[in-house]
């Protein structure tokens, strides 16, 4: 029944069916009042349907196969991009004969946009069901399988569409509400810990800018001395500044082992990793810069638990990462490259990315060799 606080006279079964249909409409707007970008393309799930940036531009996850068992999970946008334009702008361009192939498939990366595309594109199915006079005519050839069914079935069936996917926008606000960002890391802890390898070989494919803003927010959750939050983070993606940092960074390698004795000939096989990440860091999807905006070595130190956390969410993400700092002979030239003001320091350097290889366990030395109670204790 319509809202019984405001009651509106039954004039027809298509003006009762109408006013059903506007108060879903009306009631699923007022849920969706104030989503955010974030929890629109919030993925609490691995392998989730959702709409992505590609070139620019929004592309949804689709197949042609709707039969798909079982049924994939889908994020808030994916739910809106189906409600407003695979159901609602689709059957407007079926009433108006125009195929759907030839309307706008385009979609938005935006919450508010996407909201006011889901009203707009009911607005215009809404004008198209009340410009029939007779409810219960048939459909017709360009129908499919609902061929034989009347303008009251379609109207219904859209009113169905909009109850369940509703219920499951709803749903996703309020798990959103309940656990936020940090849903997305649901790997047990020890399994991050114990899989988390320095990841230096890294694929090309840039990187969601949703995952890495979790990451960062995972960072800023580490604790700091006097919860001073002493950092300032720099998130690098645009291709010409990385490709502008790589012979920098390229330099500060090399300066480090000139410090250390090595030279290209003398270099141990040990170091081949680090080597080549120095030849390609120019190639990385993005480059995390953890700076303290006061000098000195306790502003330092305070960097490294965030650190420690961005890449546990990281593993978490299957984004891997490595930390590496820099040297003198290019610290101020990275400064001003990046418009770091010289009151600050840049700590580590951490650049990110898609493995080439994989996660797994690390080699370390036993527990018992480096740890005692006590006292110090340690084999010579």
């Amino acid at each position: 029944m319509t809202n019984a606080n405001s009651p509106r006279p039954t004039t027809s079964t298509k003006q009762v069916i109408l006013d059903s249909i506007d108060d879903k409409v009306a009631e699923l707007l007022e849920r969706l009042v104030g989503l955010t970008d974030d929890e629109y393309r919030w993925e609490p799930a691995g392998d989730m349907w959702s709409v992505r940036a590609s070139d620019g531009e929004a592309t949804v996850d689709f197949d042609p196969d709707r039969d798909i068992e079982p049924a994939p999970l889908t994020t808030i946008a994916w739910r809106l991009w189906h409600l407003a334009s695979d159901c609602l702008a689709d059957y407007t361009a079926r009433f108006n004969g125009t195929p759907m192939e030839e309307t706008d498939p385009s979609w938005s990366l935006s919450a508010d946009e996407a909201v006011q595309r889901l009203a707009t594109n009911w607005s215009a199915f809404r004008s198209v069901l009340v410009g029939f006079d007779d409810w219960f005519e048939e459909l017709g050839d360009g129908f499919g399988p609902w061929s034989r069914h009347c303008v009251a079935d379609f109207a219904m069936h859209a009113s169905n569409e909009l109850v369940h996917h509703g219920a499951e926008i709803a749903t996703l606000r309020d798990l959103y509400r309940s656990f936020g960002p940090a849903a997305r890391f649901s790997m047990p802890l020890s399994e991050a810990m114990y899989s988390l390898r320095a990841i230096r070989r890294l694929r090309p494919d840039p990187i969601p800018p949703a995952d890495i803003e979790a990451m960062l927010d995972a960072a800023i959750q580490a604790p700091n001395g006097g919860n001073l939050q002493l950092w300032h983070f720099i998130t690098v993606t645009d291709r010409d500044l990385i490709a502008q940092f790589a012979p920098l960074y390229h330099e500060a390698w090399w300066a480090k082992r000139s410090d250390s004795g090595y030279t290209p000939d003398t270099l141990p096989d040990s170091h081949a990793s680090a080597r080549r990440l120095a030849d390609e860091i120019g190639d990385v999807p993005a480059i995390v810069f953890f700076c303290a905006i006061a000098k000195g070595s306790a502003a330092a130190n305070a960097i490294i638990p965030a650190v420690q956390n961005m890449l546990l969410a990281g593993r978490a993400l299957g984004i891997g990462g490595t930390i590496t700092t820099l040297h003198p002979t290019v610290d101020k030239r990275v400064h001003e490259l990046f418009e770091i003001p010289d009151t600050a320091q840049i700590v580590y350097a951490v650049p990110l990315g898609y493995p080439r290889g994989r996660f797994g366990p690390v080699t370390r030395r036993p527990l018992h060799e480096v740890s005692s109670q006590n006292r110090w204790i340690r084999d010579a």
